[in-house]
């Protein structure tokens, strides 16, 4: 009730109750009311000082409050009508003037809320017009938009005991926004048999996510996997070409780059373009070597860079997540962190930040990665000792880790006690035992939203599902969402979306059909035929 949302969001009644504007307008309201009244009372003296018998001071007060109300209206609808009649012209600049739709289109709707600006479809014919099929106010919206994020996660529901539950994977949010709109219960939109096959989430990126569908059943000619770029508060989908020679079953290390223009403006062409790391042994088997395949929706071709990335140790090739930020494509490989610039072709490796700043951790250590606002990389780490933030600068070629942000369990608790209410045994007689929280409990990040709110995971036990609580960086404080994972196994990772009207770019048709760019045998799909 008293996180209260953004103006211009809708509220609830009881958070409109304790909002300050509801306080100003009540405080205001007695204020005007207050004088009205004592003007009225000061009659009543004044007739009981002349004399005037009980009956007729009544009489009196109850005619002036009835006038009184009646004038205020009446001077009303007697404005209105000198209005229409002596300056009909200056009524109608005010009331009736049409604004142009460019100035609509440009400058206003693409800076309300995605929440606001979808509901005035239903004002009129002309909004609906605009809002719908519209290139430019999509692109600028995108752009400009105030930023509504969330994280988003989708996995199969969790299965206890037999209990039957729906094949089709579940989506679950987090975000500091009531209400949040644009997020679909489903995708059933994308046209596939959901029941026969398993969606998994890969990316997210400015309004767009990156799916694959992946079929589960033993027909062998639909066993190849699809992939699909799609803007789930539109509701729209188009598959990628190629996938089937290019993207294996069950990929996960496939990021997505999307950056909205407008593409009205000189030398601007809207575009995304999928990059896929690919991890494989050395020769001598002694390290892991690093290839980048990408797809760009401008040529509709595949490419392999030219670029390769060793590292001397072996390396599991399984990454955990996947972000974009400021043209860099970053993938965690628990250990290091990998990462591919978009427009130069140059790709590195950077170490973890508690291992290349020699951070004393205590116990295991659980991490996540994301990208803020201004596109900069953000770890967040979680052991025995606290929780700690970390931001990626970068110099150059060269990337160091910063700490941003770091908070201990202990005070953590302090503050936000009834946060942990979950955990009995943490809060003793003898005093607060945040040790026991790790110890006993699997706790972990979740992600970041909004540069301030840190989500964490908490399970009790392995047969109880995660619970989420959210940390706000700024104020210090905690609070139990309220909220709990669907699947209580689930290890896929949450990634950062914001509702956008943004349209998916038009993938452009292969010269001459070709679907591989280079020569014969140098694309990603010739080393997946080698492999079979």
């Amino acid at each position: 009730m008293f996180r209260l949302p953004e103006l211009g969001e809708d509220y609830s009644i009881m958070q409109a109750l304790v909002s300050v504007e509801m306080v100003v307008l009540f405080v205001v309201s007695v204020f005007v009311i207050g004088g009205t009244l004592r003007a009225i009372d000061n009659m009543a003296q004044i007739g009981q000082l002349l004399g005037y018998p009980a009956r007729s001071v009544n009489t009196f007060v109850s005619l002036i409050s009835i006038w009184n109300y009646a004038g205020r209206v009446g001077a009303g609808y007697l404005s209105e009508m000198l209005l229409a009649r002596m300056a009909p012209r200056i009524l109608e600049k005010a009331l009736h003037s049409d604004i142009p739709d460019d100035v609509i289109r440009c400058n206003i709707l693409p800076r309300l809320p995605f929440k606001l600006a979808t509901r005035l479809k239903v004002i009129s014919k002309k909004y609906y017009g605009i809002l719908t099929n519209n290139a430019t106010l999509s692109a600028r919206q995108a752009r400009l938009c105030p930023p509504c994020p969330a994280l988003i996660h989708m996995d199969l529901p969790d299965r206890h005991l037999g209990a039957y539950t729906s094949k089709v994977e579940a989506i679950d949010v987090l975000s500091s926004t009531p209400d949040i709109v644009g997020i679909p219960s489903g995708f059933d939109f994308l046209g596939c048999c959901l029941e026969n096959g398993i969606l998994s989430l890969l990316a997210s990126t400015n309004g767009l996510v990156c799916i694959l569908y992946t079929p589960t059943n033993f027909i062998s000619h639909s066993r190849a996997p699809t992939l699909f770029i799609a803007n789930p508060a539109t509701q729209k989908a188009q598959s990628i070409p190629g996938t089937t020679k290019h993207i294996t079953r069950f990929d996960k290390g496939i990021g997505l780059v999307f950056d909205p223009v407008d593409n009205f403006q000189e030398n601007t062409v809207s575009k995304f373009v999928i990059v896929k790391a690919v991890g494989a042994r050395t020769i001598e088997d002694n390290g892991t070597k690093f290839c980048f395949a990408t797809f760009s929706s401008n040529t509709g071709c595949w490419a392999m860079s030219s670029t390769t990335v060793y590292v001397d140790t072996k390396i599991n090739c399984n990454n955990k997540k996947v972000a974009y930020g400021s043209g860099i494509m970053y993938w965690d490989y628990q250990e290091i962190v990998l990462w591919f610039d978009i427009a130069t072709d140059m790709a590195g490796i950077v170490k973890m930040p508690w291992i290349q700043l020699g951070v004393e951790v205590k116990g295991p250590v659980h991490h996540d990665i994301d990208t803020s606002a201004n596109g900069m990389l953000v770890c967040t780490t979680i052991d025995k000792g606290g929780l700690i933030v970390y931001h990626l600068v970068r110099v150059n070629t060269d990337f160091s880790w910063e700490i941003k942000h770091e908070r201990r369990w202990i005070d953590m608790m302090k503050d936000s006690i009834s946060a942990f209410g979950f955990c009995h045994s943490m809060q003793l007689r003898s005093g607060l035992q945040p040790e026991r929280l790790t110890e006993r409990r699997l706790v972990r990040p979740i992600g970041m939203v909004d540069g301030r709110f840190v989500y964490i995971g908490v399970r009790q036990e392995w047969k109880t599902k995660v619970k989420i609580v959210c940390y706000n960086m700024v104020t210090g404080k905690t609070y139990d969402t309220g909220k709990e994972l669907g699947n209580r196994y689930s290890k896929n990772p949450f990634y950062v979306y914001r509702n956008s009207m943004a349209n998916i770019p038009h993938i452009a048709v292969p010269v001459q059909g070709k679907i591989c760019e280079g020569s014969a045998g140098g694309c990603i799909c010739a080393m997946y035929t080698g492999e079979g």
